[in-house]
């Protein structure tokens, strides 16, 4: 059984079919040319469900959760699902484009700014371009640990489901954890 890092199955981008955006989350060439069979530390979504078979977890679901980090000063405030807030978020990560769906239509996020790496998009929050970032229980961790002063608000199961291995679909019930 040939297992992969996550960045091999998940493309950011289809250049040779005019893509330039890969918001559906399919997976990319490796995975379609059966270069392997499953990939590790990928978190399971709606979206990749589509053309994906999931593992149980092998991360406790309850603690992969996403929400926003915000100033200390503003988390008994900070309304629900960030209405009306300006909210940072990172380009590539599998929580991305079910937060955008949400993000103005369903949530009434004021303004989304994404960025492509970590770096830029906490450098927002810090400089107070956004009133939050929106992000997972892992990333959050390790930034606010970091840097006193954040607190992180509304952590919610709604968008991902742990951390499990994705396999093709013929290979799903293959590893046992």
């Amino acid at each position: 059984m040939a297992i992969v890092p996550w960045q091999s199955v998940w493309p950011r981008n289809f250049t040779q079919f005019n893509e330039k955006n890969n918001a559906r989350a399919y997976p990319g060439q490796g995975s379609n040319l059966k270069w392997f069979h499953c990939t590790s530390g990928t978190r399971n979504t709606i979206a990749r469900q589509q053309s994906t078979a999931f593992t149980n977890p092998y991360s406790d679901p309850a603690k992969d959760t996403t929400g926003f980090v915000v100033p200390d000063a503003n988390k008994g405030t900070f309304p629900t699902n960030g209405k009306g807030k300006k909210v940072g978020v990172l380009s590539a990560q599998a929580f991305t484009e079910p937060f955008l769906a949400r993000a103005a239509a369903t949530w009434g996020i004021s303004k989304v700014e994404k960025r492509d790496t970590a770096a830029a998009v906490w450098a927002l929050l810090k400089a107070k371009t956004v009133d939050a970032v929106f992000t997972g229980f892992p990333e959050q961790k390790v930034w606010t640990a970091a840097n006193p002063g954040y607190a992180y608000v509304q952590p919610s199961g709604e968008i991902v489901s742990g951390v499990a291995f994705g396999c093709r679909p013929e290979f799903g019930d293959h590893l046992k954890l």
